[in-house]
Order: C-alpha cells, then sequence, then structure tokens
C-alpha cells in the first residue's frame, strides 16, 4: 500500500503549519529530522482529510480575494490623489513660485541617536518614522531634546539611498514640544501662516519633484540646506492654499483608511482561518 492511500499530502501539509516550535516558527524550519520523524499525524479517513483540505483551501482562496481586492482599492486611492496632487499644488518645476527661505524657516535636525531612551516620552523624528507616517521606534526624554518640534512645524526627510521612497518625504507637527528632530531631517517652519498655510507647504514638500532631482539612483542623497531652501514654491492666495490643502488631506485620509482596513481585515482573516484550520485538524487520539 503506498502512502497516498492512507494520507492526503495537503492534508499533511495543512497539519505542520499547525505545529509551532517556540522561538522558530513552523516545524519545517525549526525541528531536526529526528525530531521531525518522532511527530505523530492524526490519519481520519482519506476522504475526511480532503474534505478538510477542501474548506482549508477555500479559506485560503478567499482570503487571497479579499487582500487582492484591498490591495486593488488602496492602489486606486493612491493614484487618485497622485493625479490630483500636482494639479492642486502646481508642482511643475518650471511653473514659478517664491523660493521656500522666503516664506519658511530652515532648521537642520540634532544627533539624538545617543540620548535615546527607554523611559523617554518623545518620539524621535527620523527618515524611518517619517517614512512609517509617525510610527516611532525611539524616543528621548524631554529634558535631552535638542531641535524640538512646534505645531505646524513640518519635517523634511534629506538624505536616502538611491531610489529611495523615504527622500524628502514629509511630516506634519501636530503638537507642540512633541517631538525631537533627529540629523539628516530638516525642520521647516513657516514664517507667517496668514500668508503661508503650514499643511499647504507639508503637501507642497512631499516627495516634491523639485527636491527628488537631486537624486541620480547611483548614490546616495543628501540635500544640502541652500536646495532645499532655494526651492520654488507656488503660493496661491490663502484661501486657494487652504482648500487645496483640505482636499489632498480628505484623499489621504481614504488611503489611511483603506490602508488601516486592509491591515485589520488581513489579520482577522488569519485569525479566523487559522482557529478553523487547528479545529479542523485536531483529533483526539484513539490507542488500540
Amino acid at each position: 500500500m503506498h502512502l497516498t492511500d492512507l494520507v492526503d499530502p495537503y492534508f499533511l501539509t495543512y497539519h505542520f503549519k499547525t505545529i509551532r516550535v517556540v522561538g522558530n516558527g513552523t516545524i519545517v524550519k525549526g525541528m531536526t529530522n529526528q525530531a521531525l520523524l518522532r511527530i505523530r499525524v492524526p490519519v481520519p479517513p482519506l476522504e475526511v482529510q480532503r474534505e478538510i483540505v477542501r474548506v482549508l483551501d477555500r479559506f485560503t482562496r478567499l482570503e487571497a480575494e479579499l487582500e487582492e481586492t484591498l490591495e486593488a482599492e488602496l492602489e486606486a486611492r493612491k493614484q487618485q490623489y497622485a493625479y490630483y496632487r500636482p494639479a492642486l499644488l502646481t508642482l511643475d518645476p518650471n511653473s514659478g513660485g517664491v523660493p521656500l527661505n522666503e516664506i519658511a524657516d530652515y532648521a537642520n535636525g540634532k544627533a539624538h541617536e545617543k540620548l535615546a531612551d527607554p523611559d523617554g516620552t518623545v518620539p524621535m523624528v527620523t527618515a524611518r518614522f517619517v517614512s512609517r507616517n509617525g510610527e516611532a521606534n525611539r524616543f528621548v526624554r524631554a529634558q535631552d531634546v535638542l531641535m524640538p518640534a512646534d505645531a505646524g512645524d513640518i519635517a523634511l526627510v534629506l538624505s536616502d539611498l538611491p531610489n529611495g521612497r523615504a527622500l524628502a518625504r514629509t511630516f506634519y507637527v501636530d503638537r507642540a514640544n512633541g517631538y525631537a528632530i533627529n540629523q539628516r531631517v530638516a525642520r521647516i517652519r513657516v514664517k507667517d501662516p496668514e500668508m503661508t498655510d503650514p499643511r499647504y507647504l507639508f503637501h507642497v514638500l512631499d516627495r516634491n519633484p523639485g527636491l527628488l532631482k537631486y537624486d541620480n539612483g547611483a548614490d546616495q542623497t543628501h540635500l544640502s540646506k541652500s536646495q532645499v531652501t532655494g526651492l520654488l514654491v507656488p503660493v496661491p492666495p490663502i484661501d486657494q492654499q487652504r482648500r487645496a490643502a483640505r482636499l489632498l488631506d480628505q484623499l489621504k485620509s481614504l488611503i489611511d483608511e483603506v490602508s488601516a482596513s486592509l491591515s485589520a481585515e488581513s489579520a482577522a482573516r488569519r485569525k479566523q482561518y487559522e482557529f478553523y484550520r487547528d479545529k479542523l485538524l485536531t483529533f483526539e487520539e484513539v490507542t488500540a
């Protein structure tokens, strides 16, 4: 009698996925061959095994279809944002404008790495922090902050690898004294909020073509102060700035919502799948 006459190989694959080795993940990655051979495998009737495989395959397809739908929605929202943003902000390098240093003050961030403290409460604004939309992984104590950020300030990433996605990314500061601007990140502060809307400038600077042009695709890019402060910024009337910022905020909010839904739905479906998989593959051992 051949082994496949007793055990469906797909059933066996699903069964192995239920076995975990502490600190090592799945059995395949965490066990020796000898330990693997000692694993006791439930062998219900072949038709039962195949029905379990059919149900779990269906769960897997549903999970993949849902992720594909949400990812398509997310991509559509990103394309929508990318389409409207240049039109709303006039991001044509040849369209003119005023140098950034006429409407905003520039300051380089300070080195906070050695001041990082597990008990700190002030997030360190690094390129990683900005590119992950404010997801903090290092903190400093309030009394150790060398370059604080005020509400309405804009953090701008100055340095990145060739063709990196963090260069010229921006983060909008939403509270006073709530962040520590790290080195290789610039703090941009609007001089007159009644002439230049900070939220509008946040959108203008974010991945601005006039800054990305310094990335040659071969060497790490380090934007200089003069490159940033000399950037020409379109400055329409303040009411137009606020309208553009409001519309782009709404589009970004939709992107964030879909992204959060994708993560939450994927986690929920994965948890549901693992619950039913483990239930279907748990059998009481019968002794002769």
